[in-house]
């Protein structure tokens, strides 16, 4: 199965303001899709399609537990003629230090909006299923 990750401009703010205090964040979130990949079920279901993934922040040096905590959500399964293709969307990235827990209504209405606005424009794919973003991160 492929997978396409896209972000919305919320996760990609969070990301660019941890990404000053953790400086190998960037490192580990793409292999966080890398284990994404391999395990689709990472991490604990929010219902609605929403997940909440735990992060080791190499740079900050706690493990997991310490981490970030990615919130994703799957938008679609397409089926082809040959493969499926899941669409994930990184909704909201924080640090578990500054934030216990997600706030599930924002978090909801960050992903209605995502829909009606179709903003992978501000994100693009590569081939090999790396996240990039106008950004650069």
């Amino acid at each position: 199965m492929k997978y396409e990750f896209y972000s919305t401009q919320e996760f990609i703010k969070e990301l660019k303001t941890l990404s000053k205090k953790y400086k190998s964040l960037k490192d580990d979130l793409k292999k966080l899709q890398e284990e994404f990949v391999a395990n689709p079920n990472l991490g604990i279901s929010l219902g609605d399609g929403l997940r909440k993934i735990r992060l080791n922040i190499t740079s900050k040096n706690t493990g997991k537990s310490g981490g970030a905590r990615v919130i994703s959500h799957e938008l679609l399964i397409e089926v082809g003629t040959t493969d499926e293709t899941k669409s994930v969307a990184f909704i909201s990235i924080y640090d578990k230090s500054e934030y216990d827990t997600a706030d599930l209504d924002i978090i909801k209405k960050i992903v209605k909006n995502f829909r009606e606005t179709q903003q992978p424009a501000a994100t693009k794919k590569t081939k090999n299923n790396k996240l990039t973003t106008k950004t650069n991160y």
